[in-house]
């Protein structure tokens, strides 16, 4: 699609930037932020975030207007309002409330910055593929979340638009420089060309964390409270949660076992980096590094005793029924069947509140196998891009800076319409309406870590105050990757990804859900990489990873 000409002329308009203190109040879906709603009226709204009160607005057209605030004007003096679509993935796809809500966001949008906002929410599984149908037919997709779908995918794909041609970020996303910051921006970088903006969430988890809920815990009579109060460590911890082994583990599931009968007691993860302390470089598991890595040397990481530690595990598991037999068919999201009663316990990585992530089951006591981590992509793993074929990449620039400042548009985003979905307490926390829980409102999100600025978003009464401080504290403890930022461009060798990905494919859910003995099926997996290339990929991201090291 022919692409709309941008002004070349750069507004120095300065905006209106609520920067988050680091990390996300993400809770294995509803995550929370710190900033107030803002209820100014629109057309206030709609300057500051083009710059117009902030101070640093530029004139341009002789009447003190910068580019941005004037390309709001016009387009509302027109009535011509451009419609801006927003693909991102969620659990379950759009609640019931979803079309409501979308059609409030719309609303809001087009009163305060000109612009008509189509939200496309697809559930996990389906989420990758439409949006590449989507590309590949040439359907509408101007603003997307790059998670699943990969960023360094996007790119070599010709899926992303570069962010800085004829200036755009620089004049129509001042706000998301201020909130974002020029370092952080800078992780997305790709031989020299910005396509993608980090949102603005955790850039560091608690690696390997099982959790279980206190009912559970308390039928079994495990002393949850006792060994929280007195876990004596000098590694940073998160107050909910339980520095673990393998042995400990084993105990808590066979009393599981024992205590359901007719329940499931664990639901297992296929995401590697959740299950182990690997940096997963370029976001495949083809040459990573650990977190104990002591130089930059790429390791084959299906011959690494970290993983096979797991996975040996995970197989005795299966082997004493604690997993679904139908788990390599099931496709039901894990957090339904946690939800519904149907599985005991899961893994995941872990951040603050996430032990509060199921309310309908009450709160959880995280397990924790591994140690806070910051892999490479700790800051860049699912950056927002704008779409290659947008027809209007000033409309969809200026939307995209408004999800990163505008708080009443992020809230209605990730909680719905207040008074409706949520109210605010007192202290101005959020909280079910009056004879409701949050898990029953219409409207449910659970994705908002992977929006452009959950920080904005209101607090959930049931979070601590200082949420946000304790992200702080999780993303300066963590062990650091040695390779943070670093950004691999596999499109020299896409014949080989294909192959690896089609072997891992393979071997990956038999592996990683239990229903094969690692020591048995490993080696043949590593055979059948070899031969698809593994040597020949890991080379070629060995090799850029050395010149960028030397760059440094």
């Amino acid at each position: 699609m022919k692409k709309r000409v941008i002004s070349t002329m750069l507004a120095a308009a300065m905006v209106l930037g609520l920067a988050a203190c680091g990390g996300d109040a993400g809770n294995g879906g509803d995550a929370a932020g710190s900033g107030n709603a803002g209820t100014g009226d629109a057309d206030s709204a709609g300057a500051e975030a083009a710059g117009t009160e902030s101070g640093g607005g530029t004139a341009n057209d002789g009447a003190g207007e910068d580019l941005a605030a004037a390309a709001i004007r016009e387009r509302k003096e027109s009535g011509e309002y451009p419609t801006i679509t927003v693909a991102f993935m969620s659990f379950t796809g759009p609640s019931d409330g979803a079309e409501r809500v979308n059609e409030r966001i719309s609303a809001y949008t087009e009163e305060t910055y000109g612009i008509r906002t189509e939200i496309l929410n697809y559930d996990l599984g389906n989420y990758q593929q439409q949006l590449q149908l989507a590309f590949a037919s040439g359907e509408q997709v101007d603003l997307f979340s790059t998670l699943r779908i990969g960023y360094s995918n996007s790119i070599n794909s010709d899926y992303a638009y570069d962010l800085e041609e004829n200036d755009l970020l620089q004049t129509y996303g001042q706000g998301i420089i201020e909130t974002v910051g020029q370092e952080n921006i800078e992780t997305c970088r790709v031989n020299g060309k910005l396509y993608g903006i980090p949102n603005m969430k955790e850039f560091a988890n608690g690696i390997g964390g099982i959790f279980i809920p206190k009912q559970y815990l308390d039928t079994i009579g495990y002393d949850y409270e006792g060994v929280l109060a007195s876990q004596k460590t000098d590694r940073f911890v998160l107050e909910d949660t339980i520095l673990a082994d393998y042995d400990l583990i084993d105990d808590i599931f066979a009393q599981l076992h024992e205590a359901y009968p007719d329940k499931y007691v664990f639901g297992p993860q296929k995401s590697v980096p959740h299950v182990c302390e690997v940096d997963a470089i370029g976001n495949d598991n083809f040459g990573v590094l650990f977190s104990d890595s002591t130089d930059l040397t790429l390791e084959n990481m299906f011959e690494n005793e970290h993983w096979l530690e797991y996975l040996r595990h995970v197989y005795q598991w299966n082997q004493k029924g604690y997993i679904s037999p139908d788990a390599l068919t099931d496709t039901t999201d894990m957090n339904t069947k946690v939800s519904a009663g149907e599985v005991l316990t899961y893994l995941s990585n872990t951040k603050p509140e996430q032990a509060k992530s199921h309310p309908e089951l009450g709160e959880m006591v995280i397990f924790l196998l591994g140690d806070y981590f910051s892999s490479s992509n700790g800051v860049n793993n699912m950056p927002w891009a704008i779409g290659s074929g947008c027809e209007d990449p000033v409309a969809a620039m200026q939307l995209l800076n408004a999800f990163y400042t505008d708080p009443e548009l992020e809230n209605l985003l990730c909680w719905g319409e207040e008074g409706v979905d949520y109210v605010l307490d007192e202290n101005g926390m959020l909280t079910a309406p009056e004879g409701m829980e949050l898990a029953d409102v219409e409207y449910k999100l659970g994705v908002a870590w992977e929006m452009p600025n959950q920080f904005l978003t209101h607090i959930r009464s049931d979070f601590s105050a200082d949420v946000w401080e304790q992200y702080d504290a999780m993303n300066t403890a963590a062990k650091k990757s040695l390779a943070a930022g670093f950004i691999f461009d596999n499109s020299s060798v896409q014949n080989e990804y294909i192959a690896l990905t089609n072997v891992w494919d393979e071997y990956s859910s038999q592996l990683m859900f239990g229903f094969v003995d690692p020591d048995e099926k490993t080696p043949e997996l590593v055979e059948k990489l070899k031969a698809a290339g593994l040597d020949t990929y890991m080379a070629e991201k060995q090799r850029q990873l050395d010149e960028w090291a030397a760059s440094r």
